[in-house]
């Protein structure tokens, strides 16, 4: 849901609704609703505020005037002024069939998840507004990670008009969460069939695409919704996580210092620009970032915080680089038993239990992964688990289910080296290696990785060749070569 589809939508309805009780209005009253209205029409929201506030003035229970009012300070940002009005506007009996979407956009725009549950419900109104108020407790659901009910309630806006991109949009994010990367790709193309044109479709193409690992058409994915609407906010901040994966920096803290322009405390963004610092090695930066989003995440209410999960995310994320391991735990912990699905969260948690030499706790958080899914870094920490626990007929089996993308990389070919060697399979480790370095003669890593087990194997003329290749071509020294 968004505020240019209420601009348009309110028009419509304070127009119909004005044509009820245009006849108990005065002429003075009637006169300034009217040029509100007709200013609010023209995109004049200041003077629009200024009649229809003149127009309450007269008359305090006039509701056109009061709903226009809960709209214009609506789209001035002025959120809790706007459900106030909204609230007198129920106070009065105003139509629900008029009122409760629009409500229901304010309060989702302020996080308050509960009260939307409670206060917007399904009833006897038109479809169209049925419809609505599913995708609104939907969106609430969803935001509480109560996927089920989320789940449900998008089906119920689906079946009731199965052309709804906002029920579509919320499968299709349910799917993203749950890592059901065919229904994600089924719900998307129902969706661009749609709207092909609409910039939030294109933002979850752009996930879709980070999920099955192609992040060069993720970020063409991005850029289109950008394109379609430069204040999407969440194509940004997706944009700048890839471009930082990518080591693409100028790129990312561009989108990163936008995002921060529009909202300054915006956690997540935040928790983004830390990331950013760390890599471009401005470490005393970063922490001043996050240990000022530690103060912030301390002073938001217990029972918002875990209300709302994905705070739980970020406080455990901010945590975790201050290395603050107990509290990064904590958070961590609990998100996870609301987003069970969650790799990122599987992986942190991952990584903090092997640091503490607790490989059991690494395997159980990761192997509940399918192989398709996994990165580099719960790839890595799940083999090294089984390679500390000596299971190494798991690990090798592990590296055989992996997507060919991670078969290619060091890390991983190096611990299905250890793990058939230590299945006294040392000829087929060596053999494996020799394949990965003819298709890769220019990594170092794979090339040092070879000449450490023809030493091994005391294969030294090949071991020595290997060394004088990479000091010829500059890419070792002797401080490497030790």
């Amino acid at each position: 849901m968004n505020n240019k589809f209420f601009s348009n939508f309110s028009v419509l309805l304070l127009t119909i609704f004005s044509l009820h009780t245009s006849a108990e209005q005065t002429t003075r009253e009637g006169s300034d609703y009217e040029n509100a209205l007709n200013d609010y029409k023209s995109g004049k929201v200041d003077s629009a505020l200024i009649n229809v506030k003149n127009a309450l003035k007269a008359r305090q229970d006039n509701l056109s005037a009061r709903l226009l009012f809960a709209q214009l300070l609506l789209e001035k940002g002025e959120l809790a002024a706007s459900e106030d009005q909204y609230n007198r506007a129920l106070a009065l009996k105003a139509d629900p069939a008029i009122l409760l979407l629009p409500y229901a956009n304010v309060l989702l725009l302020q996080s308050k998840y509960e009260e939307l549950l409670s206060k917007v419900n399904v009833g006897n109104y038109p479809t169209n507004v049925n419809v609505g108020i599913n995708n609104y407790r939907g969106s609430a659901y969803l935001q509480l990670l109560n996927t089920e009910s989320a789940e449900e309630h998008f089906k119920l806006a689906y079946q009731l008009d199965n052309t709804s991109l906002n029920a579509i949009i919320g499968l299709a994010s349910i799917a993203n969460n749950k890592n059901d990367q065919d229904s994600f790709e089924h719900y998307l193309n129902l969706a661009k069939s749609i709207a092909p044109e609409n910039s939030k479709v294109w933002f979850y193409q752009g996930e879709y695409f980070r999920s099955i690992k192609q992040v060069d058409n993720a970020l063409v994915a991005y850029d289109k919704a950008i394109v379609l609407n430069d204040k999407n906010m969440e194509a940004r901040r997706s944009r700048a996580v890839v471009n930082l994966d990518l080591a693409n920096y100028d790129e990312a803290i561009k989108d990163i210092d936008t995002i921060l322009t529009a909202t300054p405390e915006d956690p997540f963004t935040l928790l983004v620009k830390a990331f950013y610092l760390k890599r471009i090695n401005e470490s005393k930066q970063a922490d001043d970032i996050l240990q000022s989003t530690s103060y912030l995440f301390s002073q938001i209410d217990l029972e918002k915080f875990d209300q709302f999960a994905p705070l739980l995310f970020v406080d455990g994320m901010t945590h975790y680089l201050l290395d603050n391991k107990r509290e990064a735990k904590k958070s961590l912990t609990q998100y996870l038993k609301k987003s069970p699905s969650s790799i990122e969260a599987r992986e942190i948690l991952a990584e903090i239990a092997f640091s503490e030499n607790t490989p059991q706790k690494t395997i159980k958080l990761l192997s509940t992964i399918a192989p398709k899914n996994y990165s580099l870094r719960s790839a890595s920490l799940l083999m090294s688990a089984y390679v500390q626990d000596k299971n190494f007929k798991t690990s090798s089996a592990l590296y055989q289910n992996l997507p060919e993308g991670l078969k290619e990389q060091g890390k991983l070919i190096s611990l299905y080296a250890i793990s058939l060697i230590a299945l006294g399979e040392g000829e087929s480790a060596i053999a494996l290696i020799e394949e990965k370095a003819l298709s890769q003669p220019n990594s170092t890593d794979i090339q040092l990785m070879l000449g450490y087990h023809y030493l091994q194997f005391q294969h030294y003329d090949k071991a020595l060749n290997i060394a004088k290749n990479l000091i010829n071509h500059k890419a070792l020294n002797v401080a490497g070569l030790n």
